[in-house]
C-alpha cells in the first residue's frame, strides 16, 4: 500500500482527471515534499489545472496541461517578482505539469471589487456595438480589438489609459488599476513573458501586494525545457 494513498485518492477523484498511474503519482508527490499519509486538499480548479494545499499549508502544487503556463512558471521560479505568485519547483510527468508555488491570500472584499468592476467595465463599454470615445462617436476597430485581445503590453496599456479617459469609470479607481496593470507588465517583460489573462480570479494577495496568481494562456520568449521527473519506474 502507498505511503501517499490518501493524496493519491483526493487527486484522481478530481473533475476531468487525466490519469496517471499511482506509482508515477507517489514519486511526484514525494518530489513536493507532501507529507506521507496526509490528504491534498483541492483548492481550485479551471479549464486546465487542479490545485492542492499541500501539508506544510505554506505552499500548494498545480497539476496542468497547461505548457505554457509550466514554462512561465520555470522562468519565474529562476527569477522571481514580488508582484508574480513564488514557484519552488517546476517539473513534468508523461505531459502533465507539476508546479510547486507559495500559498496566497484571496483578495479583500474590496480588492476583489475593484477587479470585478475592472473586468465588467472592460467587457461591456468596450463591446463592438457600445464602444464611444468622448465626441460620442463609436471608437475604432483597432482600439476595440486591443482591448479585447489583452495583453500586458506598453501598446496595450496605451489603448487602455485612452479607453480610461474617453469613458471614465465611476466604481473603480483607474489609476490604481493602471499602477498595478504597468507593475505586473515591467515585470513580466523583464522576464521574457507575454500575458494577457487579466481577470480577477487570476490574482490573489500576498500581504498589501496583489499578485498574478496563475500564469496560464501565456507564452514565454526563449521558454526553458521543463525537467522530467526522475522516476524510478522503467
Amino acid at each position: 500500500m502507498s505511503n501517499y494513498e490518501k493524496a493519491i485518492s483526493d487527486i484522481k477523484q478530481t473533475r476531468g482527471w487525466n490519469g496517471l498511474s499511482d506509482s508515477l503519482l507517489e514519486e511526484a508527490l514525494e518530489r513536493t515534499g507532501h507529507e506521507p499519509g496526509k490528504s491534498l486538499k483541492l483548492l481550485g480548479d479551471g479549464t486546465a489545472a487542479h490545485v492542492f494545499w499541500l501539508s506544510d499549508k505554506k505552499r500548494v502544487l498545480k497539476i496542468t496541461g497547461d505548457l505554457p503556463d509550466a514554462e512561465a512558471s520555470a522562468v519565474v521560479m529562476k527569477r522571481p517578482a514580488k508582484s508574480i505568485v513564488h514557484v519552488y519547483d517546476v517539473f513534468q510527468v508523461k505531459g502533465a505539469f507539476f508546479i510547486v508555488e507559495e500559498k496566497l491570500t484571496p483578495l479583500s472584499g474590496s480588492e476583489k471589487s475593484t477587479w470585478k468592476n475592472f473586468d465588467d467595465w472592460r467587457d461591456s463599454a468596450y463591446s463592438p456595438n457600445q464602444a464611444r470615445d468622448d465626441e460620442g462617436v463609436r471608437i475604432e476597430q483597432g482600439l476595440e480589438t486591443m482591448l479585447s485581445h489583452m495583453q500586458l503590453t506598453d501598446e496595450w496599456l496605451h489603448h487602455l489609459e485612452a479607453a480610461f479617459q474617453s469613458d471614465p469609470p465611476t466604481n473603480f479607481d483607474p489609476n490604481l488599476v493602471m499602477k498595478q496593470l504597468r507593475q505586473w507588465a515591467r515585470d513580466l517583460t523583464q522576464r521574457n513573458i507575454l500575458w494577457g489573462d487579466i481577470y480577477w480570479e487570476n490574482f490573489m494577495s500576498r500581504g498589501h501586494q496583489i499578485v498574478i496568481s496563475d500564469l496560464g494562456y501565456g507564452r514565454v520568449f526563449g521558454a526553458p525545457r521543463i525537467p522530467r521527473l526522475a522516476t524510478r519506474i522503467q
